[in-house]
């Protein structure tokens, strides 16, 4: 009789031992869940900033080719003034010269 008891109360810390191994079980594969819920929101949040960061580098990309090219503009622009100043102060000098001429004659 005492070994039956023994035997009954064996049984049901058992039954607990396994009762608790299968709430940890349905615990830890909730949380795995939850772990690749938030790993696929993360992934996914993740391929939107790439992408914008792609598309800001690509940004900045462009901007740089456009600053060059301004930057090219600006100087073609500077070099044509600067040679039409020139040109443009050539030619008062022949004019005062022409004019200092025609004056002492």
């Amino acid at each position: 009789k005492q070994l039956t008891e023994s035997l009954v109360n064996e049984k049901a810390h058992f039954k607990c031992i396994i009762e608790g191994l299968e709430k940890g079980k349905n615990d830890l594969t909730s949380k795995l869940c939850d772990s690749n819920s938030t790993m696929i929101d993360l992934t996914s949040k993740l391929e939107i900033v790439t992408a914008k960061h792609d598309s800001l580098v690509e940004d900045n990309q462009k901007h740089r080719r456009d600053i060059e090219s301004f930057a090219n503009e600006k100087a073609k622009l500077v070099k044509d003034f600067t040679m039409k100043e020139t040109n443009y102060q050539r030619n008062i000098s022949e004019l005062d010269d022409t004019l200092k001429e025609k004056t002492h004659e």
